[in-house]
């Protein structure tokens, strides 16, 4: 297909009908793929195919869409939103995400999935995801525009270093920072630098990286890694995560929304 984008909705199309070949159609026969980060891969298309049974025999899938997403080569990173019916619970659930695709020969060889599986035991929306996707639309046009991964790394350094003002200097005003879909947002500098205080207070030999990463129009998609040690007990943190920043016309950052596990992995090392 034409565009990495256009396999994907073809893939969650078939997966609509409960195509399970055709599914396994668009993915490579070494496909890996992280159901959710913090897990063993399924690995292969047999064992995709189990999978994916398993799956709808626990979960119904009445939506699943991709509302924000970006190429980059061979990659494609989504934001998005899925309602589940809960077979065994008889319940709806709400589970907002973001997805990372990686390509071989027109096909989709990894995929990982990025949510807080928590949510998977509520019943209705975080105050987090009511705004989540208040901006933009999946379906817009990639156009030339800045590169904004430049910016995006000094607000690592910054926080990195622990510059508050520098961090704060990046953002636009009215700046909306949901730290986590379940958290409430942070709306404003004001409230971001009263974050700021409480986080650099509490952890230390902060190690912020990107790994992947995808810019399509004003929203930049990113996937790396946060680790960083707890002051007070002295545990090692690591979140893995997928976050998409939207710049304003002046390119600064006026919405972040990161994706990560809130009971991430630590030890005491």
């Amino acid at each position: 297909m034409e565009n990495k984008i256009d396999l994907i909705n073809h893939l969650m199309g078939c997966w609509e009908r409960r195509d399970v070949d055709a599914v396994l159609d668009c993915l490579t026969e070494d496909i890996e793929y992280y159901w959710h980060i913090g897990t063993k891969p399924v690995k292969d298309k047999s064992t995709m195919r189990k999978f994916l049974n398993n799956y709808s025999g626990r979960y119904d899938q009445k939506r699943w869409e991709i509302f924000n997403f970006a190429e980059n080569e061979n990659l494609l990173l989504g934001e998005g939103h899925e309602e589940l019916w809960d077979r065994s619970n008889h319940r709806t659930i709400h589970q907002p995400f973001m997805q990372a695709f990686e390509f071989r020969d027109g096909l989709v060889s990894h995929w990982r999935d990025y949510y807080e599986p928590e949510n998977l035991t509520l019943t209705s929306k975080s105050e987090g995801l009511n705004r989540a996707f208040s901006r933009g639309s999946a379906r817009e046009v990639i156009i030339d525009t800045p590169n904004f991964m430049e910016t995006m790394l000094e607000l690592i350094d910054a926080s990195i270093t622990q510059d508050k003002e520098k961090f704060i200097s990046l953002c636009d005003p009215d700046i909306e920072y949901i730290l986590h879909t379940s958290a409430r947002p942070l709306s404003g500098t004001d409230w971001v630098a009263r974050f700021l205080d409480k986080y650099f207070a509490e952890m230390t030999d902060l190690d912020w990286r990107i790994d992947r990463w995808a810019q399509n129009g004003n929203k930049l998609l990113v996937e790396g890694c946060e680790e960083y040690r707890e002051r007070a007990s002295g545990r090692f943190v690591s979140h893995p995560y997928m976050g998409i920043v939207e710049f304003s016309a002046s390119g600064k950052i006026m919405a972040m929304r990161d994706y990560f596990e809130m009971n991430s992995q630590v030890s005491n090392e």
